[in-house]
């Protein structure tokens, strides 16, 4: 994140992509973003309203673009991969699909 930062200020438009592994459901993934936009945003990035995995930097600011999505890696999660997909950006599908 450090990087990314340094790199808006340079005039750069870094998009962070951050995949937590493992979820098996909403609510967990949900938790996971929240700890996640908490420790990203560091009190100067702002949740984008119309993605809720998205974090999107504050005007001036030189917060980079984070996107916040989930790998599908279990039979448990792929039964629940919709509700999932509520609460992240994006997903990947692994091994076990």
């Amino acid at each position: 994140m450090e990087a990314a930062r340094e790199r808006v200020a340079a005039g750069g438009h870094p998009i962070v992509e951050i995949m937590i592994p493992l979820t098996v459901g909403r609510e967990e993934m949900a938790l996971a973003r929240k700890w996640g936009k908490r420790s990203i945003a560091g009190g100067t990035g702002r949740e984008d309203q119309g993605h809720p995995g998205q974090v999107r930097p504050a005007k001036g600011g030189t917060q980079p673009e984070v996107t916040i999505g989930t790998m599908i890696e279990t039979p448990r999660a792929a039964l629940r991969a919709a509700e999932i997909a509520e609460v992240v950006t994006s997903f990947h599908l692994g091994p076990t699909t």
